[in-house]
C-alpha cells in the first residue's frame, strides 16, 4: 500500500528536518507495511497518481500560494482519495468558516469582519472598535502560525496593518483576550471522530510562562468540540468519521468555551504525547482505510471484468445468430 504525506517545499529543502508529526506518521506506517512518502505539495515531479491515497500534513505556508494550492487540492483529489475531503479543505481554507459557525449557533470570539474590495471608512469603523476594545488583534482571514498578524492597541498602526492586508486578501480583527496567555487555548484532537488527547496551545503574540503542554479536556470541552465536528460533517453529507483528524482550538471566556479555531487542514496534532496513543489511532486508521481502498478497487476489478466477459459472451452468442441465420 502506498501513500503519499504532502509537506510544505521548506520541510524538504536546505536540510530542514520533517516537522516531528510527520516523521513519527511516516515510521508508524512503515511498521504496518504502508509505503508512506514525503513530498512537498506543489513538487511539479511528484505523480500524485500513483498512491492509493495522499495525507496533508504540514502543508504550514500553502497560504502564500492558496489558489494553487486549492486547485492541486481539486486536482489530486479527483484521481485519488484525500483526507481530509477537498470540498472540507476548501471551506476551512478561510476563516470566515468562524461566522458561518456563529451564526449556526457556536460560540466563537467577537469579530468584524473586512472583505476585500468592499467600501468601508476605515478610520469610523475602528475608532468604534476601539471604544470597545483596548487591544486588538488584526489577521488575514487566511494564514497560519500567526502569518501577518498584529496585536495593536494603536489606532495608526491598526490602520496600516489592515489597510496592508486589504491589498491582498480578507481580513478580520478581534479583541485581545487575555486569558490566551494566562490560560492558553485548549487544543482538542480527534481521529475520524474520537477524542484522542489535547494540549494547551502556546499564544504566539505575547510572552507566555506556561508553553505547551499536555492537558486533560473537560466533559464540556469534549461535547462542544464534538458537537462543532458533527455539524461540519453534516454540512458536507458526511460521515463524522470520514474527518481523518480535526483539532478544535478553544478558549473558556467566562462560563462558556468558545471556539478560536477548527484545523482540517495541516494541524499540528503532537502525536508524541500520551505515549503515543494518537500516533498509533492515527496509523490504524490509514491502515484500515487503505484496505478498504484495496478491498474496493479488487472488486471493482472483479465486476468490470465479469461485466466484460459477459459482453464478449453476448458478442459470441450474437455472431453465432448471424451465422446461423445465413
Amino acid at each position: 500500500m502506498k501513500l503519499f504525506i504532502a509537506t510544505d517545499p521548506e520541510h524538504l529543502q536546505r536540510g530542514i528536518p520533517l516537522e516531528e508529526d510527520d516523521k513519527l506518521l511516516q515510521m508508524a506506517c512503515w511498521q504496518r507495511d504502508i509505503h508512506a512518502q514525503v513530498f512537498a505539495w506543489n513538487d511539479p515531479l511528484v505523480h500524485w497518481e500513483e498512491a492509493d491515497a495522499i495525507l496533508i500534513r504540514s502543508t504550514w505556508r500553502y497560504h502564500h500560494a492558496l489558489s494553487e494550492f486549492l486547485v492541486w487540492v481539486q486536482k489530486v483529489a479527483q484521481t485519488r482519495s484525500l483526507w481530509n475531503p477537498a470540498e472540507v479543505i476548501r471551506w476551512n481554507s478561510h476563516k470566515g468558516y468562524l461566522q458561518e459557525l456563529a451564526q449556526a449557533g457556536f460560540k466563537t470570539i467577537p469579530t468584524v469582519w473586512f472583505k476585500q474590495g468592499t467600501a468601508v471608512d476605515i478610520d469610523q469603523t475602528l475608532a468604534k472598535i476601539f471604544t470597545h476594545w483596548k487591544h486588538i488583534v488584526i489577521k488575514p482571514t487566511t494564514s497560519s502560525n500567526a502569518h501577518a498578524t498584529v496585536l495593536t492597541d494603536d489606532p495608526a498602526i491598526a490602520r496600516q496593518h489592515l489597510e496592508d492586508i486589504l491589498h491582498q486578501r480578507d481580513a478580520m480583527i478581534q479583541p485581545y483576550l487575555q486569558i490566551v496567555q494566562e490560560e492558553g487555548e485548549h487544543s482538542l484532537i480527534f481521529i475520524e471522530g474520537n477524542y484522542a488527547h489535547a494540549f494547551r496551545k502556546k499564544a504566539s503574540l505575547a510572552l507566555d510562562p506556561i508553553g505547551e503542554v499536555p492537558i486533560e479536556a473537560s466533559e464540556e470541552e469534549k461535547e462542544t468540540a464534538c458537537a462543532l465536528l458533527a455539524h461540519v460533517a453534516q454540512r458536507f453529507a458526511l460521515r463524522i468519521e470520514d474527518l481523518l483528524f480535526a483539532r478544535v482550538d478553544l478558549i473558556r471566556i467566562g462560563q462558556d468555551f468558545c471556539i478560536m479555531e477548527l484545523e482540517l487542514i495541516e494541524p499540528r496534532l503532537r502525536l508524541d504525547i500520551h505515549h503515543y496513543q494518537a500516533l498509533n489511532r492515527l496509523a490504524q486508521s490509514i491502515e484500515e482505510r487503505l484496505n478498504h481502498l484495496r478491498q474496493s478497487s479488487h472488486l471493482n476489478e472483479i465486476r468490470n471484468n465479469s461485466q466484460e466477459r459477459e459482453a464478449l459472451r453476448r458478442r459470441e452468442e450474437k455472431q453465432v445468430v448471424m451465422l446461423n441465420n445465413r
